[in-house]
């Protein structure tokens, strides 16, 4: 699995794993645990975040790498690929993400008793990026 988003350099020394964004003489790819799950797992974020060596969604993509998809969010150019699973009728889809309503959070989700694959959208960056990704995706608020 390598990705498809290249790792900027941690240090001089060390050329960084672009799977894990870790130094080589510190990269974990070949004794981190695999994991399967039944849920999808689309991460959205900016090329910028996929290339921060301290990117948590490589390693998870790297743990899980049958069910998580690293998506790239643009501001001028929908994600096709999010875009794909939001319209198709074998997800069930949720977005991870806190709102500003204090009210608590309901368990809507009917995949207990859907034959529906559950596919959870984490938008991945910082607080303020987050938001940014949320607030100009028109797709994305409607869910």
């Amino acid at each position: 699995m390598e990705s498809e988003f290249k790792v900027k350099q941690i240090t001089k020394l060390y050329e960084s794993c672009n799977k894990c964004g870790l130094p080589i003489i510190n990269c974990i790819c070949d004794i981190v645990p695999k994991i399967k799950t039944k849920a999808k797992i689309l991460i959205l974020s900016t090329e910028r975040e996929f290339s921060r060596p301290s990117n948590t969604a490589r390693l998870l993509k790297l743990v899980n790498p049958e069910s998580t998809e690293l998506i790239l969010w643009e501001r001028v150019k929908t994600p096709e690929k999010l875009i794909e699973y939001i319209n198709s009728d074998d997800y069930e889809i949720h977005i991870l993400f806190p709102m500003d309503d204090d009210e608590p959070v309901e368990r809507k989700s009917k995949c207990k008793d859907s034959e529906k694959i559950p596919a959870f959208i984490i938008l991945d960056g910082t607080w303020k990026e987050a938001e940014k990704i949320l607030r100009k995706s028109d797709y994305l608020k409607k869910l």
